[in-house]
């Protein structure tokens, strides 16, 4: 475990204030099990509404739990792992009652290509921005679209 006890103070404040409605898990910096305690908590918060999440809390081991999250309105994926897009196509029909803004940030778009196109089959539309950190490639431009199925 991390020598701080940041994780524990984190677990408290998520078990203390059920209402939160906005989430952002997105550090550049994280001890593999910063997250570890507090992602089985967030399906609890009925009233999450967004959530941000990047790599410290989208690998093997908090994916699955993490898409168990429903009534999302907005979700930024920062740096999506091969874990969590892997499961996106399932996820996103999962939230195609409620999403409007799904968020993207990606290295390497062919990984993102086909979990993005089989995640579009659920008849719903959403708004999507699709951009590449500038540490990846420096002039790519931030695509913002409105994604509809086929």
């Amino acid at each position: 475990p991390p020598l701080n006890k940041f994780h524990d103070q984190l677990r408290s404040a998520v078990e203390c204030w059920p209402n939160l409605q906005m989430i952002v898990f997105a550090p550049r910096q994280y001890h593999e099990s910063v997250f570890t305690e507090v992602v089985p908590l967030l399906p609890q918060l009925a009233l999450l509404r967004s959530i941000t999440v990047n790599a410290a809390c989208s690998d093997e081991k908090h994916a699955p739990l993490l898409v168990k999250l429903r009534n999302l309105e907005v979700l930024t994926i920062e740096s999506p792992t091969r874990a969590i897009l892997q499961r996106l196509p399932d996820w996103l029909g999962e939230l195609s009652k409620t999403l409007r803004m799904l968020r993207l940030t990606v290295c390497r778009l062919s990984l993102l290509h086909k979990a993005l196109v089989s995640s579009l089959t659920y008849g719903h539309s959403i708004a999507a921005v699709l951009s590449h950190p500038a540490s990846c490639v420096p002039s790519f431009p931030t695509y913002r679209t409105s994604l509809r199925s086929r």
